[in-house]
This record gives C-alpha cells, structure tokens and sequence, in this order.
C-alpha cells in the first residue's frame, strides 16, 4: 500500500502546469497566491465554483497576473476553486492559507 500525503484544504501547489488544472477545495480564510509564468501567458482568474454546480464567479481579474506573474491576496469563503491559465506554457505556484498568528 502507497501512502499519498493529503494536502489540507488550506493549500494548493502547480508545477510548471501549461492548462487549466483541476479544481480544488479550499477552507475559508485569508490566502496568499504567488504564481511565476516561466514561459508567457496569463493566469486568467481565480474563480470559485456558485452554488448550482456549473457557474464559476471570478475571484481575480484576467489581468493580475498577465507577464511574469506576482502575489495577491484574498480573503475567501469555503469551496470549490479553478485557476484558469489562458496562452500560458509554464506557471508555477501556491495558493496558501496566511495564519494570523496568536499571541
């Protein structure tokens, strides 16, 4: 038996990916995403998935991450998540919960 580590809800990874990955959960919070096109394209949006199942609201806009990439912040509800890449061969990133820290 392989064990395959379970990401928590609160982060999500793409490696070198060149099309719109597959959705992924994500807890409510503040989220952190850096994302670096290596190659061009954008990163089109981050969209959340609505309640009927099929239509998708845009969390950030097609021009955020257009050239080289950047971070951005947000502040999220819980669901399920699609990054869409438009023209882009080469995108790393995370998407990651930021913790506020306790004192």
């Amino acid at each position: 038996m392989v064990n395959i580590p379970v990401l928590p809800k609160s982060y999500q990874f793409w490696n070198n990916i060149a099309a719109t990955p597959a959705d992924f959960m994500l807890d409510a919070g503040n989220y952190g995403m850096l994302l670096v096109l290596t190659s061009g394209g954008v990163a089109t949006a981050l969209r959340k998935l609505m309640p009927d199942g099929v239509t998708y609201a845009s969390v950030m806009g097609a021009s955020a991450f257009a050239a080289t990439g950047g971070y951005l912040t947000f502040t999220l509800p819980a669901g399920q998540y699609q990054l869409t890449l438009t023209a882009a061969v080469g995108l790393i990133g995370t998407i990651e919960k930021i913790d506020v820290g306790r004192r």
